[in-house]
């Protein structure tokens, strides 16, 4: 018999919704019949120049295009950072907001059995463990802590890079998992609380040549976590515009695990400094249209998986 999974947000006919942030509130992209009815979903459509038959699949399609799509890939990349005016860039922001991808995503609960930290270069490790610390003295509790790292070596962001001789000195591995050591151990301050609680410590490897992605480490902390029973909630830290994507690409996976274990998974993440920006840089525009892309992308995916379950 199939086991059936509980989600945060209502998602009717699965990727037809998707929760512009942490509260009920919700914007409707598409209809029932995956027509797009969402207008300011169409007008960042227009701005960024995607041609679309007004549909979830040809939506996806336009954005993920890796020449004229929101995806930043390969020699592309560079040249979608000079790809829109001033203007333009100030309208991808409005629109963004509008859509929910800029604006802080608070927990909809005060109690979680697990609270996840996603992993990521050193800068937005120390934030995302810094914007948890930020929940706890809110009231956020949780049980047991699990900080989602890999494999994956220090050898880049400049920011790793420098940080790579202190995370040696202190013993920790030169990866993912042994950056998220550090910060965790030397550079933040955690409540005397919060400090005393269990940390799992998940170290993921890739797959097929490639990375650790989200896919890995969850699988992985699910291996090791052997105190997961039935029903328990899970809280995800991510930051904007990423935690949207995330957020969704955690629940796909919940829903495929072979334990089919009745886990409530909500994702949570500090506001985007685009939210503030008058002025937002390329770079900026172009790391939050690849956001936006994954998290089309990823609605998809689950309403497939929680179709066939």
């Amino acid at each position: 018999m199939k086991k059936l999974f509980r989600f945060p947000t209502l998602f009717i006919l699965s990727f037809f919704l998707f929760s512009c942030s942490s509260s009920i509130s919700e914007a409707v992209f598409f209809d029932t019949q995956g027509k797009l009815v969402n207008k300011d979903l169409k007008q960042l459509l227009t701005v960024t120049g995607q041609s679309h038959a007004e549909t979830l699949d040809s939506v996806i399609a336009a954005t993920q295009d890796k020449e004229n799509g929101w995806l930043r890939s390969g020699e592309r990349w560079h040249k979608q950072k000079e790809r829109f005016t001033d203007k333009q860039r100030q309208e991808i922001v409005v629109l963004a907001k509008k859509l929910g991808y800029l604006d802080e995503k608070t927990p909809s609960k005060d109690k979680y059995d697990r609270a996840l930290v996603l992993g990521a270069a050193s800068v937005r490790i120390k934030s995302r463990i810094n914007y948890l610390i930020d929940l706890w003295k809110r009231g956020i509790r949780f049980d047991k802590i699990v900080m989602l790292g890999s494999t994956r070596s220090l050898d880049a962001p400049e920011s790793d890079v420098l940080l790579k001789p202190n995370v040696l000195e202190k013993g920790y591995e030169a990866n993912e998992m042994g950056l998220m050591q550090y910060i965790y151990n030397n550079e933040v301050s955690l409540p005397k609380d919060m400090a005393s609680l269990p940390v799992i410590w998940v170290k993921a490897e890739g797959k097929g040549g490639k990375r650790a992605n989200t896919d890995d480490t969850i699988e992985e902390w699910l291996k090791r976590d052997t105190d997961l029973a039935n029903d328990m909630t899970v809280l995800s830290v991510s930051n904007q515009p990423h935690a949207s994507y995330q957020g969704v690409v955690i629940q796909t996976y919940l829903v495929n695990h072979e334990k089919g274990l009745n886990l409530t998974s909500e994702v949570v993440g500090e506001k985007s400094s685009l939210a503030d920006k008058a002025k937002p840089d390329s770079q900026e525009i172009a790391v939050l249209l690849d956001a936006m892309a994954r998290h089309l992308y990823s609605l998809k995916k689950l309403s497939l998986a929680q179709a066939s379950v």
